[in-house]
C-alpha cells in the first residue's frame, strides 16, 4: 500500500481508498474524478497547466441548489436580461478565476463574467432564453466550486447596521466611562483628604450603576466572542476580556454590598471601552475593504 497523487487536487491518498475511472485514472474521490472528466471532456485540462505544483482543493460532490430561491431572493433584470451576484466557495488562486470564467464565458447565453478573486465574488449577466439560471450553477458544481448567493445592498445593509450597533453601544461606553472617572477622582480625593462611610458608600452605588451599562451592553459582544470561544474550546481575546471584567466587576459588587475592600468599578468600564473602540474601528475598516472591493 502505498500513496498516490490525485489528478485533480494534487493530494496524497492511499491506493486502497483510491476511485478509478474509465480510462484506469485514479483519484482520491468521486468528486475529483468528475471534475477531472468535466475538465477533460471540455477541452480545460489548461487548467492544469496553470496550476503547476500547486495543490488544489479536494473537489466536492455535486449537490442540489435550490434555484428557485435563487431566482426569488437574488436575480435581478437589467436591460433584458438576468443578472446575479453570487460567491464562488472555493477560489484560491488565479488558476481558479481562469476555470470559472472559461467555463461560463464559453457558455451560450452568458452575456458577462466578472469575478474577484480576493473576495470570491462573481457578476454573472445571461439571456434566461438560451441558458437557465440552474445550467449556469451546475457549470459552476461540476468543476468542483460551490456558487452561494450574495446581495452587495442586502451586505451592505447589514454592514451599515452592525456599524450603527456598534457606535451606539460605544458612545454608552464613553459616557458612562468619563462620568464613572470623575467619580473615581471625587474617592481618591477622599481616600488621603477623608471621607465618611456614607458619602463612599454612595460613590460606590453611582460607579456601580455606571460601569452595569457598559459591562452588560457596551461589552456584550466580547460576551458573544466568549460563548464562541468556549463552545469551540478556543480561548481568545474576548473571552479574556469577558472573564476578567467579569471577575473584577462581581468582586466589586461584593465588596460595595460588604462595605469592605476597594472596588474596581472604574477599571472595568475603562477596559471595555478602550479595549471596544478598537472594535468599532476594526468594524468601519472592514466596511470600507469590503467597499473597495466590490468597487
Amino acid at each position: 500500500m502505498g500513496n498516490f497523487i490525485c489528478l485533480h487536487c494534487k493530494g496524497e491518498f492511499d491506493q486502497s481508498v483510491a476511485i478509478k475511472d474509465d480510462s484506469g485514472h485514479e483519484f482520491c474521490c468521486n468528486g475529483c474524478m468528475n471534475v477531472y472528466g468535466f475538465l477533460n471532456s471540455h477541452n480545460l485540462s489548461e487548467f492544469y497547466d496553470k496550476l503547476g505544483n500547486q495543490k488544489h482543493f479536494k473537489a466536492p460532490n455535486l449537490t442540489k441548489i435550490d434555484t428557485e430561491a435563487f431566482y426569488k431572493n437574488y436575480v435581478k433584470n437589467s436591460d433584458g436580461f438576468c443578472e446575479i451576484y453570487i460567491i464562488i466557495e472555493g477560489i484560491h488562486c488565479s488558476a481558479c478565476v481562469w476555470l470559472n470564467e472559461k467555463v461560463l464565458i464559453s457558455s451560450d447565453g452568458i452575456i458577462e463574467v466578472s469575478l474577484n478573486s480576493a473576495s470570491q465574488k462573481a457578476h454573472i449577466k445571461w439571456d434566461n432564453s438560451i441558458i437557465t439560471l440552474d445550467q449556469i450553477l451546475h457549470k459552476i458544481s461540476s468543476i468542483g466550486y460551490t456558487p452561494i448567493p450574495y446581495d452587495p445592498q442586502k451586505a451592505d445593509a447589514r454592514a451599515s447596521q452592525k456599524r450603527r450597533e456598534f457606535y451606539a453601544k460605544m458612545l454608552v461606553g464613553i459616557f458612562c466611562t468619563m462620568n464613572i472617572m470623575w467619580v473615581a477622582v471625587a474617592l481618591y480625593g477622599g481616600y488621603f483628604s477623608g471621607m465618611s462611610k456614607d458619602i463612599k458608600d454612595i460613590l460606590h452605588f453611582a460607579e456601580f450603576i455606571l460601569a452595569s451599562p457598559v459591562l452588560f451592553y457596551t461589552g456584550s459582544e466580547f460576551f458573544k466572542g466568549a460563548y464562541y470561544a468556549i463552545k469551540n474550546r478556543q480561548a481568545n481575546m474576548d473571552l479574556s476580556i469577558a472573564a476578567g471584567a467579569s471577575i473584577a466587576y462581581f468582586y466589586s459588587v461584593y465588596a460595595m454590598l460588604s462595605r469592605n475592600g476597594e472596588v474596581y468599578f472604574d477599571s472595568v468600564a475603562m477596559i471595555i471601552t478602550f479595549v471596544f473602540i478598537g472594535k468599532f474601528l476594526e468594524v468601519i475598516s472592514k466596511k470600507k475593504s469590503i467597499d473597495a472591493l466590490d468597487s
